[in-house]
């Protein structure tokens, strides 16, 4: 998950407001220990039930009360583009 964080700030690095609003350590680190379970969880399952994708078939991951999304933000970064398409993040703003 640190390469993830390392690959933010290179892609926020002109936007100094947009990353100062992402990036507060102490919140990252916060949001990191909590979706670390998740994480694994998740990639393992991409992994073992990928076999069972149609040829131009990928995963959506829905992201239920992702509030800030961080766990989504870090999927993103961390799941393989070639299996998964999107990850879906719904909250309370939820329609």
């Amino acid at each position: 998950a640190v390469e993830a964080v390392v690959r933010w700030r290179r892609r926020f690095e002109g936007e100094p407001a947009l990353w100062k609003r992402v990036f507060k350590s102490e919140k990252v680190v916060k949001e990191l220990i909590e979706s670390t379970p998740v994480i694994h969880r998740v990639r393992e399952l991409v992994v073992e039930d990928s076999p069972l994708l149609g040829p131009d078939e990928r995963f959506t991951i829905v992201d239920l009360c992702s509030g800030k999304g961080y766990l989504s933000m870090l999927l993103s970064e961390l799941l393989p583009p070639d299996i998964v398409e999107r990850c879906v993040l719904v909250d309370i703003a939820w329609p």
